[in-house]
């Protein structure tokens, strides 16, 4: 009995060790799920020209190409943070371009990728694709940061 009650402050020191780690575990916060968007591409069109986001939001543009070329989703000078790109096209004009622009995804025809990113700014920014003559032929909308 005598070593069950000298080790009963043991035991209740680690329970609380224990609720204390517990309680901080859940503290850790993950960035909010992003907001998705989803925009097709077909030869020379956008499925959706006019995206809405809120700065500071966390959002997901999907991309998917239906079209029979390579299509791209570009911006300039949009500030923004944590972009990350998933899927797309390798080599060609787009290998270098992703560089030369605040965003940009190549996705060859029938392939699928995604943005993700929170804008800093608000603001009205074009998105556009790159391919020659597919911008002036209409294929560009806006993207408005409130």
């Amino acid at each position: 009995m005598r070593r069950i009650v000298r080790s009963l402050p043991l035991v209740l020191a680690a329970f609380a060790a224990l609720a204390l780690l517990a309680a901080c575990g859940g503290d850790d916060k993950d960035e909010a799920p992003a907001r998705a968007m989803q925009v097709s591409m077909q030869d020379i069109a956008y499925s959706n020209i006019a995206l809405t986001a809120s700065k500071g939001e966390h959002i997901r543009i999907e991309l998917d190409n239906k079209g029979q070329v390579t299509h791209d989703f570009t911006v300039d000078g949009m500030p923004m943070q944590g972009l990350h790109m998933m899927g797309g096209a390798s080599g060609g004009d787009h290998q270098h371009m992703a560089a030369d622009h605040a965003m940009h995804l190549a996705l060859d025809k029938g392939q699928s990728g995604s943005l993700e990113f929170t804008p800093t700014e608000a603001g009205t920014y074009e998105f556009y694709c790159t391919v020659a003559g597919h911008r002036d032929a209409g294929m560009h909308g806006t993207l408005t940061v409130q």
